[in-house]
């Protein structure tokens, strides 16, 4: 096991890290739970929903890709110290996985607006599985980090609804 391995290693732990991937999902529930706010609000038509949720999944294949692009920047200033620096077919896969989180998402999130579900129980279930999926990527990160899984879970809750409230007072 030389060096070649432990390189390896490490730049599988810094791709398919738990914190950074976590975050990823984290980010997409927050901007598509922004998105899912702003029709409770609204009161939107059903023409309405839709347009906003093609906006919202948009937003958040947008984000990906700039999560991505960010996500090779980082790898390309880490191999500076490298004389050979330059991004691996390693890098490329973690920026995918990065977008492809982000994005993906938004699609729990967006569902129960394309079920035959009445409108005003629509924003209740999407709200419903947002914060499921916060507690879980909570309690995934509490066990990762070696806390309380149950207190990350519901701190993680408490969090993205203060974000997301937060982002839609400033308009977002």
């Amino acid at each position: 096991m030389g060096s070649d391995y432990v390189s390896v290693v490490n730049a599988r732990q810094r791709i398919f890290s738990p914190l950074e991937r976590l975050s990823d999902i984290v980010f997409g529930l927050i901007m598509a739970l922004t998105m899912v706010g702003s029709l409770s609000v609204a009161g939107a038509a059903r023409g309405d929903i839709h347009a906003i949720l093609r906006g919202a999944i948009g937003c958040n294949v947008a984000w990906g890709i700039v999560d991505a692009t960010m996500f090779l920047m980082a790898e390309l200033v880490d191999a500076m110290a490298n004389p050979r620096a330059g991004l691996t077919r390693d890098d490329v896969v973690g920026a995918a996985a990065a977008s492809l989180l982000v994005s993906l998402s938004t699609v729990p999130v967006a569902l129960p607006f394309l079920l035959p579900l009445r409108p005003w129980l629509a924003p209740r279930v999407s709200n419903a599985v947002a914060l499921i999926l916060l507690f879980a990527v909570g309690f995934r990160l509490g066990r990762y980090m070696g806390y309380r899984p149950f207190a990350t879970g519901t701190a993680a809750i408490g969090i993205g609804t203060a974000l997301v409230g937060l982002t839609m007072a400033l308009g977002g």
